[in-house]
């Protein structure tokens, strides 16, 4: 055994062992429940960072989905409220991941020529209360779990390249918290719908009669 090995098997076992600590202690403290009537605002001037973004995607995966990212195109506002939420914002997606190249494998593919993405907006309409409902998943085990989470039925309308369409689907809105803090900061709302193909004005055979729309925006706690 050489010098170094000696000194570092001798420096492994003077380190002191320090077990993990028990799950409950490592636990963070329970997410505190959204203040009832906060107002959260959406707004195009600011912060810079902020964007919303739209997802199409075929439930079955055989086309390839699509994604549109912008920013909010008015001053809106949503208000939690746990049996009467509010919600009024709008935003615009200009711009396409992978605009250029082939986009026939895609789900709008036919929308959207090289480098011409079409442009995608969204307006909230309305939300109704808040509901808790339960849904199975897979665990990287293949286990089945069960998971609870609250959700609102929003009511907006989706325009894709000129075509308005009137949608309704789950909404989630995940709330962040500053250090100590007793409020919310921000609220990430999340909603998903399922749109008719025909609607959308699409023709391509190999595009499933509908398909799932995925939004995503933030809004922030006036100070």
């Amino acid at each position: 055994m050489t010098r170094t090995t000696k000194t570092l098997l001798v420096a492994a076992l003077a380190t002191p062992v320090i077990a993990a600590a028990p799950a409950a202690a490592r636990s963070s403290k329970p997410k505190k429940a959204p203040v009832e009537g906060q107002e959260f605002r959406f707004s195009p001037k600011g912060p810079k960072y902020v964007t919303c973004d739209v997802e199409f995607r075929d439930p079955d995966g055989a086309m390839w989905p699509m994604f549109f990212y912008g920013r909010p195109s008015r001053d809106g506002s949503y208000t939690f409220r746990a049996q009467s939420p509010s919600a009024s914002f709008s935003f615009t997606c200009d711009k396409m991941c992978q605009p250029n190249g082939d986009q026939s494998r895609k789900v709008l593919g036919e929308l959207a020529g090289p480098g011409e993405p079409p442009t995608v907006s969204f307006e909230a309409k309305s939300m109704g209360p808040f509901q808790t409902k339960t849904r199975e998943y897979k665990d990287r085990k293949g286990r089945t779990k069960k998971k609870s989470y609250e959700y609102s039925m929003m009511k907006g309308v989706l325009t894709v390249r000129g075509k308005r369409i009137d949608i309704e689907g789950e909404a989630t809105c995940k709330y962040r918290y500053d250090r100590n803090a007793t409020k919310p900061s921000s609220v990430y709302i999340e909603a998903t719908f399922m749109v008719a193909k025909h609607d959308l004005g699409l023709r391509t055979a190999a595009v499933p009669e509908e398909l799932r729309v995925r939004i995503g925006t933030s809004a922030y706690a006036q100070k």
